[in-house]
């Protein structure tokens, strides 16, 4: 599908991604992220190559929209070549064609402006440069920010398409900055943010090289009052903290890809370090005066080979190797202030590290419709955290067989895994005592079958489902107690288990492109066992002890999501619509008596944009949520909330240009009891040439100072109020 930038392109879109979310069936998350009828897209692509891949917000949000002269997207995408015909994929990828005059040249745009605010009082400063060459054999991009105006450039470094990390530990201390509900990022960061980004890819003769390196600053201060009220069996607990914090971070990450992707081989090797320095200080008053410091650097490097290899049209190996390692030494120290406290200094030290290694090979074997394949490997995970010791040995094999034949694919893998545990502070139970293989030896098999059918062209419906058994998560195996922020203690669990689960989920999705509509649809239910329970306990001081009890406990989750969106062409614009449930029921035990909790929230959001001819641009977006908890199947609280963002852009006559914009926030903080906010914000842009403009912009208008909204978990509820970015005028020049 071709989309033509031109055609959903406006006045006052600044980069292509600006257009993308214009673009109907594509949905572009407030985070960066890119979905295509519902599902993320597992490739982006510029000119045919694949320059960033999963960070591709850096190309969104600094491509101008105006050099690209279209966006295709690519259904049923399957990246690697030697697999297209034979593996079959469900995801899109998206390209963008660059038009004739942005090739084989550098495209350069940035902006720098400066102003004052009231709160962060003082200077204000925005810059920014983007560089990008795409020629037939390089491509390049290579850009520049710094700002204190609130705008979070640190998601621009998301990778999309990665996977977590393989030795994936834990952050065992979790004091943090104050969190928002669903206010913008943008009026309630305080910020000083430096980003250096440099990606280069050469094209070889029957290869490409590709070196990342990306280099962030942040510095963020925040400050917030809050009521948390614990729903207890002996009586609530209430919590008062009005907090100041300030964090600083560094990172510094570097990606080097070797990279062949031939009809008959593919070779993909990624060295890849990240490397991360974390300083966090907060100040609390109310009910438990205190002082937080935490240091929680990180450091992590690994390296993937994969290879595989096309004999004939019908046979195919593949041999991968991967190898990860990776530190976490967390630090905390609370002062407490209180003279009621039961001590006046706890120091928290964790020293967490891991090394993972996983070699397997791939036999597979393609014959008309069906294509069989075994996958056999060794998985090694060495891990040790102070005196606790979590390694485990596995060996797995994963049957596969796929089957298309016209509009029907189905696909049943079935692997059988065998573990080897050696852990230093498990009890093992007798169950994991009786196999050959000697005492912490653990074998099973979760199949997963997934059927896809296609009734029409433009129709797909999908139908999965799993029964998985696997190990407990080895980063809950502790002795002791660990102390994640000033008020809170946890202790690991004492005995090894297997957890079970089982899944099944639905997609459907339609689309007619010629008209401008899609429409998609997915739904899961997953259920999860485990021989434990959660246990928290609050004592009158407002500390909290978390624990684990022998008991049996089921989790059963269910998603229910869904979007439609078209185009409009008798106002050249377009609407979406979409909707979103999600329900959690799980037994915990609070003050030791067995609790059933329940969390479910529901969500609609609708936009909508139009214009009049070509004085007149809009946009308007609304969004509902529903929040409920309930406690012993008894309805305990819920709370509402909707916000309204408009945009407006007027052009009187050229080359001057109006945008008013604002949000409006109607949010429950007690039962029936509503709390409203207006923030808006205005510009006003003049053109000084082809390539120049000048912009004054004026953000929170009315000069707002705080936003309270209210949040639940499984047994509390918590009422915050958060300090706002006051009103900021900047004065920017933009090159284009």
């Amino acid at each position: 599908i071709t989309y033509l930038t031109s055609s959903f392109a406006k006045e006052n879109d600044r980069t292509i991604g600006d257009v993308l979310k214009r673009m109907p069936g594509i949905e572009v998350d407030k985070d960066g992220k890119i979905k295509y009828q519902g599902a993320s897209i597992n490739k982006f692509y510029v000119e045919g190559s694949d320059l960033l891949g999963g960070k591709y917000g850096i190309a969104t949000n600094g491509i101008s929209h105006e050099d690209i002269g279209a966006v295709e997207v690519m259904e049923n995408h399957q990246p690697m070549q030697v697999l297209r015909g034979i593996s079959f994929s469900d995801q899109a990828a998206i390209n963008l064609r660059l038009k004739e005059g942005a090739k084989s040249t550098w495209i350069v745009n940035g902006d720098v402006g400066g102003g004052f605010s009231e709160n962060p009082k003082g200077a204000l400063w925005q810059s920014q440069l983007f560089a990008m060459m795409a020629a037939q054999d390089y491509q390049g991009i290579t850009t520049l920010k710094s700002n204190n105006t609130g705008t979070d450039i640190s998601r621009e470094l998301t990778d999309y398409l990665l996977d977590k990390r393989n030795t994936d530990l834990s952050t065992y201390i979790n004091a943090a900055l104050p969190s928002t509900s669903n206010l913008e990022n943008n009026r309630v960061l305080f910020n000083r943010s430096h980003l250096f980004s440099t990606n280069h890819l050469w094209k070889l003769r029957s290869s490409e090289v590709k070196a990342q390196i990306d280099y962030l600053n942040n510095r963020l201060t925040s400050s917030s009052a809050s009521r948390t009220t614990y729903f207890l069996a002996d009586g609530n607990r209430t919590i008062e903290e009005e907090r100041r914090g300030k964090e600083h971070s560094d990172r510094l990450t570097g990606k080097f890809i070797i990279e062949a992707n031939q009809a008959d081989y593919f070779l993909n090797n990624t060295l890849n370090t990240e490397l991360q320095w974390d300083r966090l200080d907060i100040s609390m008053s109310g009910t438990m005066p205190n002082a937080e410091q935490v240091r929680n650097p990180n450091y992590y490097v690994s390296n993937g080979l994969r290879c595989i290899r096309k004999f004939g049209n019908h046979f195919l190996v593949t041999f991968v190797s991967q190898n990860d390692l990776e530190s976490s030494p967390q630090r905390l120290s609370v002062d407490y202030l209180s003279a009621e406290a039961p001590q006046k200094q706890a120091v928290q030290s964790v020293d967490d590290r891991a090394f993972f290694t996983d070699e397997h090979a791939e036999f597979g074997v393609s014959l008309r419709r069906v294509f069989m394949s075994v996958e056999t490997g060794v998985t090694g995970y060495l891990r040790e955290m102070e005196s606790t010791k979590t390694n485990y040995l596995l060996l797995y094999a994963t049957p596969k067989f796929e089957y298309q034949r016209g509009k029907l694919t189905m696909i049943l893998s079935y692997p059988i895994t065998y573990y080897r545990f050696f852990l230093s502070d498990a009890a093992w139970p007798t169950n994991l005592n009786r196999s050959i293989f000697g005492r912490g030896t653990s074998g099973n098999a979760s199949p997963r079958f997934n059927l896809r059918l296609r009734p029409l062209p433009r129709l797909l419906l999908s139908v999965s489902a799993g029964l998985r058994q696997s190990p407990m998560d080895l980063h809950d195996i502790y002795g002791g107690e660990i102390m994640s922020d000033y008020r809170t203690f946890s202790r690991g669990i004492g005995e090894f288990h297997l957890n079970k689960a089982q899944s099944l989920s639905f997609y459907g999705s339609y689309s007619q492109p010629s008209r401008g509509f899609f429409a998609n649809v997915s739904a899961s239910r997953n259920w999860s066992r485990t021989p434990y329970r959660l246990s928290q306990n609050i004592t009158d001081a407002c500390f909290i002890y978390t624990d684990y009890t022998a008991a049996k406990s089921l989790t059963m989750t269910s998603l229910v999501s869904g979007r439609v969106s078209k185009t409009l062409d008798f106002i050249d614009g377009n609407f979406a619509i979409g909707a979103n449930y999600m329900d959690t029921q799980r037994a915990l035990f609070s003050q030791g008596k067995n609790t059933d909790t329940g969390m479910s929230s529901f969500g609609i959001n609708f936009t909508l944009t139009g214009n009049i001819s070509s004085v007149l641009g809009w946009s308007y977006r609304l969004d509902l949520s529903d929040s409920r908890m309930s406690l012993n199947n008894i309805k305990a609280h819920s709370t509402r909330q909707a916000e309204h963002s408009a945009l407006l852009v007027i052009l009187p006559q050229k080359p001057f240009r109006v945008e008013l914009a604002g949000e409006y926030y109607h949010n429950e903080v007690q039962v029936g009891k509503f709390k409203d906010a207006a923030i808006c914000d205005a510009k006003a842009i003049y053109t000084l040439s082809k390539r120049l403009e000048l912009m004054l912009a004026v953000t929170n208008l009315c000069n707002k100072k705080g936003y309270g909204h209210t949040t639940y978990s499984m047994i509390s509820h918590t009422e915050s109020m958060r300090e706002l970015r006051s009103r900021e005028i900047l004065l920017t020049l933009h090159l284009k």
